[in-house]
């Protein structure tokens, strides 16, 4: 995995940030959904 608007940074602190960033936008996306399925059941 390589960060390239990071590139100063090392590997290791940009793969960690990476892996951060995409699992809060997995979570973002998976309340979202949440929600869209409990109005639908409404």
């Amino acid at each position: 995995k390589t960060c390239p608007k990071r590139k100063s940074q090392s590997s290791r602190s940009c793969n960690v940030e990476d892996d951060d960033s995409s699992a809060l936008l997995v979570d973002i996306r998976h309340m979202e959904l949440a929600r869209k399925t409990a109005n639908d059941i409404e």
